[in-house]
């Protein structure tokens, strides 16, 4: 998880493991696993996206009606080259998972995987892709973001993330009440395409996300998750051209 703190980066460490290959079977149909040729491909720990998932389903009020589901992303927002394709797997069992032509899936549950600790596997090199929540409320048309739903991406982002982060830096985070809380932390997420600026619809008037929290021409932005302020209805509005607000209009 990437955060900005008093100006200090915090990059979470990535996990390494190995891809798996084969012929899809149903999700309910363990198979043998076999190696892919790929070297330093990445891997995530089912249980703990698992815990995502159950931290998703207790909180879900905050985002009605919306799905869970995940996303993978190059480091700079775009889709990975080349066919895309995951599997979960423990020493000895295997089952392919969907992924849509957008980077997106959902998380079967699967007590075997569960129970043996097993593994996302992806035929992506590691380091070359973010594994991020995906949660849009059904209602929010497209071009927008609603701010409730990014800070549930956020919350079930940190809940499969934080033993991932460096202990005395998890301790600043949960003394400020999680990185998604605390005012001086700002989390970064992608947009689905190139930002020409962002603008809040807030009840006082929109107002553009500064530059340094969403530069043109890029997919990064940092949204105000954290000002108590504005509602979880609030949306972000993504338009192709503009300009963003200078620094000194940050909120």
């Amino acid at each position: 998880m990437k955060f900005i703190r008093r100006g200090l980066l915090v990059l979470a460490a990535g996990l390494c493991s190995f891809p798996m290959a084969g012929s899809a079977q149903p999700q309910d149909t363990p198979t043998v696993v076999t190696v892919a040729a790929i070297a330093d491909p990445d891997w995530k720990r089912y249980p703990a996206f698992s815990a995502g998932v159950a931290f998703f389903e207790a909180e879900r009020r905050t985002a009605p009606g919306a799905p869970l589901r995940f996303r993978l992303f190059t480091r700079d927002g775009a889709l990975p080259p080349g066919e895309l394709l995951l599997r979960i797997a423990t020493d000895t069992e295997s089952a392919p998972v969907g992924v849509g032509p957008d980077g997106r899936f959902a998380l079967p549950h699967l007590a075997w995987a569960l129970e043996g600790k097993a593994e996302i596997l992806s035929n992506q090199r590691r380091g070359s892709t973010r594994w991020r929540p995906d949660i849009r409320s059904p209602a929010v048309p497209a071009g927008f973001r609603r701010l409730g739903d990014l800070r549930l991406e956020c919350r079930v982002r940190w809940t499969i993330e934080r033993a991932d982060v460096p202990g005395l830096m998890r301790k600043v985070f949960d003394a400020a009440g999680g990185p998604c809380l605390a005012r001086d932390v700002l989390v970064d997420f992608f947009s689905d395409e190139p930002i020409g600026r962002i603008v809040v619809e807030t009840p006082a008037g929109d107002r553009p996300l500064p530059c340094a929290r969403a530069a043109p021409g890029g997919r990064k932005y940092y949204p105000p998750i954290n000002d108590q302020s504005l509602g979880d209805d609030v949306l972000l509005r993504f338009e192709a051209g503009g300009d963003c607000a200078p620094p000194t209009a940050a909120h």
